[in-house]
């Protein structure tokens, strides 16, 4: 079966020619459409029938699965050098939702107003694009898992906030919703060496109205000390108010979370690729607790000379989370090894071992191996 997904996905991105986004021209207006594919197959170390021995009653986790993680179309346009705006929509696995969708008022580079749905600016590693990501997962994405931690939870460790917490970086900044898409208004601009992005958000995530009184605020700063070299410093911090419960009064926790990042490098150029980041903050699921976390990637890429094949990458990463720095017992450890091969522009395979350690005695390692056939146009 891994044989035969791996030649359908070798085939999807040799069958694709050279794409490249659609632009028309009609006097000042400019539209330039656009989309990306991403094709997954994935399995997974969780034993259904396990957690069903033990009295779960878990959702279906078949060993091995076909999935499309992204389809999306979206569409830019451009009215004047002052006014654009972006409209992009996913489609996959039948859902339809709302991504980056905003207007954008360019009055200077160094002063952008962008009103809309976009992501929060934090979050080195939430900002870069998948199609640009060198592994395939952002953060921890193995099916079953959560449920196979709520059956060694018996000590109650890991807390609840929808369900249970997953000591990895990217996991706790989605799980509190300090990061990703959000609806709101963002200044942006650069000044030499410098960046900055500012904004003011309903805070409770992608294709939602606000349901507290107070806004969400974002902003992150950006530093290249040196033009000719690929090395750029961040530090962002996201704050959120979080409703706790539906009733006539509304009950909220305030929280804050902070993050410092570098990246050295580019994407899909010669040599070596880095993208670090290190955040911490309040612990939106209990009263007084802050998480820390960290995550990792060390890519590098190498350029061949084919008539199909534009190079090949390795890539590993290493994301730890703590959800609760007061106890012990809920950190964990994500390891990713992987293998990228390059055929025109984006278009690419990708091959990743997802291996999961929890913290303490009482929690299983869990690992999924996934490959994915990437078309970008």
């Amino acid at each position: 079966m891994i044989k035969a997904t791996l030649a359908s996905a070798t085939l999807l991105v040799l069958s694709t020619t050279v794409l490249t986004a659609q632009q028309v021209t009609s006097g000042a207006v400019r539209l330039r459409l656009s989309g990306r594919v991403q094709a997954q197959f994935n399995t997974t170390s969780v034993d259904e029938d396990e957690l069903r021995a033990f009295g779960l009653d878990p959702a279906p986790v078949p060993t091995t699965t076909f999935e499309i993680r992204r389809a999306r179309l979206g569409a830019e346009v451009e009215y004047s050098d002052l006014i654009s705006g972006k409209a992009e929509l996913d489609f996959a696995m039948g859902r339809i939702q709302m991504r980056d969708v905003y207007v954008n008022f360019d009055f200077d580079e160094k002063l952008r107003l962008r009103v809309g749905q976009m992501k929060r600016p934090f979050s080195l590693l939430s900002l870069t694009s998948s199609t640009r990501y060198p592994v395939i997962e952002r953060g921890v994405r193995i099916r079953g898992l959560p449920d196979a931690l709520r059956l060694q939870d018996t000590a109650n460790v890991l807390g609840r906030f929808g369900s249970r917490l997953i000591g990895e970086e990217q996991f706790l900044l989605d799980a509190f919703e300090y990061t990703n898409f959000d609806i709101g208004a963002m200044l942006h601009g650069e000044a030499g060496p410098f960046g900055y992005s500012l904004g003011v958000f309903n805070g409770t995530g992608s294709d939602s109205l606000a349901n507290t009184g107070t806004n969400s605020v974002a902003g992150r700063v950006t530093l290249q000390p040196w033009k000719q070299r690929p090395l750029v410093f961040g530090g962002a911090v996201s704050t959120r108010e979080v409703r706790l419960a539906d009733s006539l009064e509304i009950e909220t926790r305030y929280g804050a979370a902070w993050e410092a990042d570098l990246e050295y490098g580019e994407f899909r150029r010669p040599g070596f690729h880095v993208l670090a980041e290190l955040s911490g903050g309040r612990n939106l699921a209990t009263d007084d607790d802050s998480f820390l976390a960290a995550q990792g990637i060390v890519a590098y890429f190498r350029p061949v000379e084919h008539k199909t094949f534009e190079g090949w990458e390795l890539a590993g990463r290493a994301s730890y989370g703590d959800a609760r720095t007061d106890i012990d017992a809920d950190a964990g450890l994500l390891l990713t090894p992987g293998f990228n091969i390059y055929f025109t522009g984006r278009n690419r395979l990708m091959f990743n071992w997802d291996v999961f350690i929890p913290q303490g005695n009482n929690f299983e390692t869990q690992s999924a191996f996934r490959a994915q056939a990437q078309v970008v146009f």
